[in-house]
């Protein structure tokens, strides 16, 4: 042979017409069923080469545009280097047909319940772990198919046997493939996560003990101060023994039982800015053999995300904070990144920010070592490339930096390890021992043990006085009258010199010690400088720290100064949920955001009150009283709002997009109307969205009834309207919604009414963590406060700017709501703010802006999804009533726990 032209061995077979069909993968189980005809030619099958055929199909069927490969009958792929060795002959079917299948840059497959309804294909290597497989279902399955998005199922090997989440990190797509398919089971509604079990060894015939609780514990925190005893540092062996890192065996062998599979590393991050980013380290931490948790894999439907959350956090060893410029900013990574401070785990922050630390956390993060996203000397060849404004754009993470940062991570916490098991319990990793002498506080359950120190500070009692250097001649008054009292106290003030305001020496962040990845050559990520030239803020940021932890108590003396201030918005920012926390108000201003979301909107105490100090030192006391430290005042108040938010989940329809709408109670621009009425039908197109409405006048019902009605005149079959009110409120709300004589509210004349909430403020609250989208139209403050909640949750604000109010930017609305979101397009976007457009544009818009909002691969649905089995929204009565709350666990979210951040 010396050409494809070259025929092999002649055989007695004449030339015959051969039939050519486009397959699937499975054809050979579906007998052909799903064969698409292309066409017939004729050849000799026993002379003619795969080969020669492929270039008679090239001429003959020029509608084939895509590669392809030649099958055989039983479904086997011809490599293209065999195709001038293997006949036509040789692939023929007894029907005299041959068979091509589409070829790809990676294998296709497909993705099937057990009992084998399809749920859509992917392309991946086979030699990819299961682990990556549930990432690429995740990103590359785009249904409307909640329980995949949730990750809510198992997969099932070749004898349908399920795998645990540790098999899925070990096993590899082939090892699960069954023909081209890879089958999966969904999880009900009761089936519990993945267990650890770890039996004892015995000898004795009679059946195992009975099981006990057993809780990991961690190594030393990367970024806190605090030495944790090696002995409870523990890592499994095959044969079930149980050890701690430095190597020595734990006798009493305790069995675990737990809801989900603790993990070595826990990345937290803010959905927003950074869930395709999370995915990709997950997986470049993953294939380098670590356990990584990741919410949007580990939380099923139906699961509570804050006591997951806890779970995680607290049984975790490396925590893996993503900073991007929201982290810290919203409700769910500041509580993560904090509760890993106190239980002292290894942080290892990935900085996507140009300055560190990042502002709202630079107290807790002022000293801690972090790792570039991408280090100066990759921006600048990116850029020398030609990647322009992408190479600094913190959208675009591209895998070669992913898989650095995974090494500089993964290097380090090895070495961390290393020293553990080498000094073993005598000499820790602590940098210096904790200070700390504090008050209880409550943790979630079972991690109390974890906690450095837990015993009452020796000595006088401490307080520290938050205050604005304006204000500080009122916080010397306090002073003294606080050490009248017997108290130790400290303010921030004392950290000025004599004469200096804060106004001259200003809080610089350029100074601070640099990323250890712009340099990184080794395990460790270096040691961070503490040379002369240490920014004085760096300083003030430690002793603020220090003093802080060391307090049992922080007042803040709130003022139109303090709002303004970024250095008194970080030690809010530190102090709230670490410490007990006794707000006074020093004169009128208007709250911003980010301190109605830390500290609350509840009545404080008023310095210009007559006899406000007795009251002020009443609180005080109270706050450092011990016997006072059990109160569950504020976790049943935490409790009464997850009772809310689930009672609206399980009373949803299921498997639909939700979309709130917000907004004023009154039209004051003359377009305002007609865009309500505009968003409303463009809406009802789709037969998938619900819409909630807070059920008042205004923005809310006129978008509800315009949606309603062009539902009707679609014939479409549910209406898809609801409204969340409360049962009552104190307030007089008559001329804002219908009330009755005794501030209750009726149900809402068309939709359906759910009642959930005690006021409207409490409501505003719970669907604010509810639901993933809100739009936002006119409104007042009772709007943007709203507003503020839902970008406090991480969730989504549609603001129709052009309308003005709230949406335009008033009333201290967050500047966040403006941004872009990912997977809008930027034209869709800048229209919500285009007075001169047609209303009817704008709410054309609008749909677009939602619908690329729901179909994000990447959306995390665990806020919204809906417990499978809830009842369908025909079968809910118009008015229900929620029912009354249940004592509530133990929880992250009034965690005032402190501990004490040093220097190496």
């Amino acid at each position: 042979m010396d050409g494809c032209g070259d025929q092999i061995t002649q055989r007695t077979d004449s030339e015959r017409l051969v039939g050519v069909c486009m397959s699937s993968e499975s054809y050979t189980s579906q007998n052909g069923a799903t064969d698409t005809v292309l066409g017939l030619t004729i050849v000799n099958t026993a002379n003619t080469t795969l080969l020669q055929l492929r270039q008679k199909i090239c001429e003959q069927f020029q509608m084939i545009q895509t590669d392809y490969k030649f099958v055989t009958p039983r479904g086997w792929p011809v490599n293209p280097n065999q195709e001038n060795n293997i006949s036509v002959g040789d692939v023929l079917d007894t029907q005299a047909v041959v068979r091509i299948v589409a070829k790809y840059d990676k294998p296709r497959v497909g993705i099937c319940t057990h009992d084998g309804s399809p749920i859509g294909f992917v392309f991946i290597q086979y030699s990819c772990r299961v682990s990556q497989l549930r990432e690429a279902i995740l990103i590359q399955i785009q249904v409307s198919y909640p329980p995949i998005q949730d990750s809510n199922y198992v997969f099932l090997d070749r004898n349908f046997w399920p795998l645990n989440k540790e098999q899925e990190s070990h096993l590899t797509v082939l090892d699960i493939l069954n023909g081209a398919v890879v089958n999966i089971r969904l999880r009900e509604r009761n089936d519990s996560d993945d267990t650890v079990i770890i039996s004892e060894i015995s000898d004795s015939p009679i059946s195992s003990p009975p099981p006990k609780k057993f809780k990991r514990s961690t190594p030393l925190s990367h970024s806190s101060g605090h030495s944790l005893s090696p002995s409870k540092m523990v890592k499994f062996k095959d044969n079930h023994e149980v050890l701690n890192l430095a190597g020595a065996k734990i006798l009493d062998s305790p069995l675990v039982k737990t809801r989900q599979v603790a993990k070595q590393m826990l990345i937290s991050y803010v959905r927003q800015e950074a869930a395709h980013h999370a995915l990709a380290l997950k997986s470049a931490l993953e294939s380098m053999h670590f356990s990584v948790y990741l919410d949007v894999h580990e939380i099923t439907c139906g699961a509570d995300w804050q006591d997951a959350l806890n779970y995680a956090v607290s049984n975790c060893e490396v925590f893996v904070p993503l900073v991007t410029p929201r982290y810290g900013k919203t409700q769910w990574t500041n509580r993560e990144v904090k509760l890993a401070d106190v239980l002292g785990k290894i942080i290892v922050p990935v900085s996507f920010l140009q300055k560190w630390p990042p502002e709202c956390l630079a107290i807790q993060f002022a000293t801690t070592q972090y790792v570039r996203w991408k280090t100066r000397d990759e921006i600048k060849i990116a850029e020398q490339e030609g990647q322009g404004e992408r190479a600094t754009d913190i959208k675009y993470w591209d895998t070669k930096y992913v898989e650095r940062v995974a090494n500089a991570i993964g290097e380090f916490c090895k070495a961390e390890f290393d020293k553990l098991k080498f000094y073993g319990p005598i000499r820790g990793l602590s940098r210096k021992q904790s200070m700390l002498k504090s008050y209880a506080a409550s943790l979630p359950e079972g991690a109390n043990e974890f906690a450095s120190v837990r015993l009452d500070r020796e000595g006088k009692p401490l307080v520290v006085i938050s205050v604005h250097p304006e204000q500080k001649d009122c916080a010397g008054r306090l002073k003294i009258m606080f050490e009248l009292d017997g108290y130790e106290v400290w303010c921030t003030t004392d950290m000025l010199s004599n004469g200096e305001k804060e106004g001259e020496r200003s809080f610089k962040f350029e100074a601070l010690p640099r990323s250890a990845s712009d340099d990184y050559s080794g395990p460790s990520l270096s040691q961070l400088s503490h040379s002369s030239n240490e920014s004085a803020t760096t300083n003030e940021l430690s002793m603020f720290q220090e003093k802080a932890d060391e307090a049992g108590v922080i007042v803040f003396i709130l003022s139109k100064a303090f709002a303004k201030s970024k250095t008194c918005q970080q030690q809010v920012f530190y102090c709230e949920h670490r410490k007990r926390v006794v707000p006074l108000k020093y004169e009128h201003f208007e709250m911003p955001g980010w301190m109605s979301m830390l500290i609350g909107t509840s009545t404080f105490e008023d310095a210009k009150r007559d006899g406000f100090t007795d009251s002020l030192r009443a609180m005080v006391k109270r706050a450092l009283d011990p016997k006072s430290r059990e109160s569950c005042f504020e976790e049943l108040n935490e409790a009464k709002m997850t009772v809310h938010m689930n009672f609206i989940k399980r009373s949803l329809p299921e498997y639909h997009n939700v979309v709130y709408i917000s907004g004023g109670t009154k039209f004051f621009w003359d377009k305002s109307e007609a865009i309500c009425k505009a968003i409303g039908q463009s809406l009802a197109q789709d037969d998938n969205i619900i819409l909630i409405t807070g059920g008042f006048y205004g923005v809310g019902e006129t978008v509800a009834r315009s949606f309603l009605e062009t539902r009707k005149s679609l014939n479409k079959e549910d209406e898809n309207v609801w409204h969340i009110l409360p049962v009552k409120d104190e307030q007089d709300r008559r001329l804002q919604a219908r009330q009755n004589q005794d501030r209750t509210f009726p149900s809402v004349p068309f939709g359906q009414t759910l009642f959930s909430g005690e006021n409207v403020r409490q409501r505003e609250s719970v669907v604010a963590r509810v639901f993933d989208i809100c739009i936002l139209v006119e409104g007042g403050p009772g709007a943007a406060h709203e507003a503020e909640e839902f970008a406090w949750n991480d969730h989504i604000v549609i603001p129709i700017k052009c309308t003005g109010g709230a949406a335009g930017g008033k009333f201290n609305v967050p500047s966040k709501i403006y941004e872009v979101p990912n997977g809008v397009k930027v034209e869709d976007w800048q229209l919500l703010g285009n007075q001169g457009a047609d209303p009817s544009v704008i709410g054309e818009a609008v749909r677009k802006v939602v619908f690329a909002l729901q179909n994000s691969p990447t959306k995390r649905l665990t806020h919204s999804c809906i417990q499978p089995g809830s009842p369908r929204a025909r079968l809910i009565p118009r008015m229900t009533i929620i029912p009354p709350p249940t004592s509530p666990p133990p929880m992250l979210s009034k965690m005032k726990t402190q501990i004490l951040e040093s220097p190496i």
